[in-house]
């Protein structure tokens, strides 16, 4: 998959300057969002360069790895030697912050909105702000690769999100993973966990499930062994508006996410088999 896939396309290629720098910060959920601007970019310029944390970059696969990625904290310093004359993107308003990238002789400096809390999508608004025409295949499309497997019997949960607000239920989880086990004798659950949803995970601990024999209670070292675990087993994906869902949701696999703080028409996950739900008595809006 290319920008011009779902971006602009050839006939609008643009190489007004030879190289754009794009930093990128926050969650997971940011950073996969902003993945469709940087594919346009690399159709626009000859060199793309993406200041990020470190652990992101073992997402990137095929023409991104294309990109020159550098860590956000730890490469930081290499900042004003590549900007000079050259395009920068930011999400960051810091009026310190913009004071010093005019010091740093940019060609062009865009500043996207961060948090945008109403429509339209976010990935829509990062396009128009740029001034690049969006497709409309671009909010469905697999940005990571079509990897899902329809033979796969697992139901993979992620009832966490990092933030207590946006989570729905524990129980709205367990009765989905009673659902799919009672579907065969094959059907097995992973409930999976972050670092911060350590109340969620002692609520799938406490529960009778927690010691089902096809059922698992997954954490994880690093995002590539997450990614390739959910490749290699995830059949369909339930969870909350977080990074592991929309990481889920851009490769393809069938993604069920519930929203309860944040507007699902800005934030909802990209990809071609998302279902969003506002309640669990059935998909309130498919988008």
């Amino acid at each position: 998959m290319t920008g011009s896939d779902f971006g602009g396309g050839p006939d609008e290629k643009i190489v007004s300057a030879s190289r754009i720098i794009i930093v990128r910060g926050g969650g997971l959920g940011d950073f996969l969002l902003t993945l469709p601007v940087v594919f346009e970019a690399l159709s626009r310029y000859e060199e793309v360069v993406l200041f990020t944390k470190s652990g992101y970059r073992e997402l990137l696969t095929g023409d991104l790895k294309k990109v020159r990625v550098l860590d956000l904290d730890g490469e930081w310093d290499k900042l004003r030697s590549l900007a000079k004359e050259s395009e920068l993107i930011t999400f960051w308003k810091d009026s310190a912050w913009l004071k010093e990238s005019e010091g740093y002789n940019l060609r062009k400096l865009h500043t996207l909105e961060p948090r945008p809390t109403s429509e339209p999508h976010v990935t829509k608004a990062m396009f128009e702000r740029l001034d690049w025409r969006i497709s409309s295949e671009t909010l469905r499309a697999p940005w990571l690769g079509d990897r899902w497997n329809p033979g796969n019997e697992t139901r993979w949960i992620h009832p966490g999100s990092g933030s207590p607000e946006k989570n729905a239920p524990f129980a709205l989880f367990e009765r989905r993973a009673r659902e799919w086990l009672d579907r065969t004798p094959n059907s097995s659950v992973v409930f999976s966990f972050g670092e911060a949803d350590e109340s969620v995970l002692s609520l799938a601990r406490a529960s009778d499930l927690s010691a089902h024999s096809r059922v698992r209670l997954k954490t994880f070292e690093t995002l590539g062994s997450f990614k390739n675990a959910l490749v290699e087993s995830a059949s369909n994906f339930v969870g909350n508006d977080s990074g592991p869902c929309h990481l889920a949701s851009m490769l393809g696999i069938p993604t069920d996410v519930f929203f309860r703080s944040t507007n699902p028409m800005v934030w909802k996950p990209l990809g071609p088999r998302v279902r969003v739900y506002l309640d669990d008595s059935g998909a309130n809006r498919i988008l």
